[in-house]
């Protein structure tokens, strides 16, 4: 696959055939992109599963932190080489992914705590109940009456407001995977 950072705009080439070829680098960019983010997602959850089932490591934010690690190596390998061009040195391009995806990771590890025992659900509950929060407790809650008996309990942790490991997991990776696209697109590859 060809690294896609050269991307010429529609701007630029002034035709509706820059504009097709443009969306089409984009969707190539966006696919790569997709397909080294899930290898380096089931890296990272296989580190954070096997490290807590075997009880190697106790702390979930640990846990989720040497995961992380994991997902961060193959992450930047399958980004330098097969989604973006990867024209800085390996040092520059790695400090900089690594000073972006520790915040990325904060915010993950955040997300998924606050999800599993229930913080986030205070949070809605309380200071923001009066923008949206109720709404979306209510709409968490519905959605998860309308589940099969079999798989409400995969859902939810100790009470309807907290969840599993599995759905704060996938919840926490998919807003880190906006961010850690972003960053990588306009920071630390800056694709034009």
């Amino acid at each position: 696959m060809t690294p896609t950072a050269d991307i010429a705009t529609p701007l630029e080439t002034g035709s509706t055939d820059g504009m097709k070829r443009h969306l089409s680098d984009l969707a190539k960019s966006l696919g790569a992109f997709a397909m080294v983010g899930i290898a380096a997602t089931l890296v990272h959850y296989l580190i954070l599963m096997v490290l807590m089932e075997t009880g190697l490591v106790t702390s979930l934010a640990a846990a989720n932190l040497l995961g992380f690690g994991g997902g961060l190596l193959i992450s930047y390998l399958g980004n330098h080489y097969f989604v973006f061009d990867g024209g800085r040195s390996h040092v520059h391009g790695f400090a900089l992914m690594v000073a972006g995806y520790i915040i990325v990771m904060l915010l993950h590890t955040g997300l998924m705590i606050g999800l599993t025992q229930g913080q986030i659900f205070t949070f809605l509950q309380g200071p923001v109940a009066s923008v949206g929060g109720e709404a979306l407790i209510g709409l968490w809650q519905w959605f998860i009456s309308i589940m099969p008996a079999w798989l409400s309990p995969h859902l939810v942790g100790d009470t309807s407001l907290t969840t599993s490991t599995t759905i704060a997991f996938i919840a926490s990776s998919g807003t880190a995977a906006v961010l850690t696209y972003c960053w990588n697109r306009f920071i630390v590859f800056k694709a034009a």
